[in-house]
């Protein structure tokens, strides 16, 4: 998966932006949306939450040579907007598909990003997609596609959903 450059937004504040974080404990961040620019109604929208870990020094080995990792860690975060005319359990049996030689266009015309998982032609395995809303992308195979195609979705939980057969376009 390639991910586009993205420019920084100022629409959030999350609090608190600094924190101490003691061993084997938890903390919550708040993220409220500030709004300066205007999103669309009709769709979500993804925005990208990089939250940064650096451990503590340990004072008593300055001396030694010592190795320590800052992670920082990419969250996925979707303004919904209200009202939307589809639930979003419903968005995954929206889902269309269309065969091109040896790719396959998975086509999203609910108002949801979908992930497309266990994409599966005639027992082939194909790649994972990430289909922004009302929108398209086009999935790369071995061989020529035919058949019948089954999925998977993730879920708003993180959870995979039962397999489902694909329809056609």
């Amino acid at each position: 998966m390639t991910i586009k450059a993205v420019k920084k937004s100022q629409d959030f504040v999350v609090t608190p932006p600094l924190f101490m974080l003691p061993t084997r404990k938890e903390a919550s961040l708040r993220i409220m949306f500030i709004g300066k620019s205007q999103l669309p109604t009709d769709r979500e929208t993804l925005f990208w939450m990089n939250v940064k870990a650096i451990p503590p020094t340990d004072e008593k080995n300055t001396q030694k040579n010592t190795l320590q990792l800052a992670l920082q860690n990419r969250i996925k975060l979707f303004y919904r907007p209200t009202n939307l005319p589809v639930q979003a359990g419903k968005a995954r049996d929206m889902l269309r598909f269309k065969y091109e030689g040896k790719q396959l266009r998975v086509i999203n015309p609910s108002p949801y990003y979908l992930t497309v998982t266990g994409i599966r032609v005639q027992g082939a395995k194909l790649p994972n997609a990430f289909v922004p809303p009302k929108s398209d992308v086009t999935v790369s195979s071995p061989v020529t596609l035919a058949g019948e195609i089954t999925y998977q979705t993730i879920n708003d939980y993180g959870a995979t959903t039962a397999r489902q057969k694909g329809t056609m376009q």
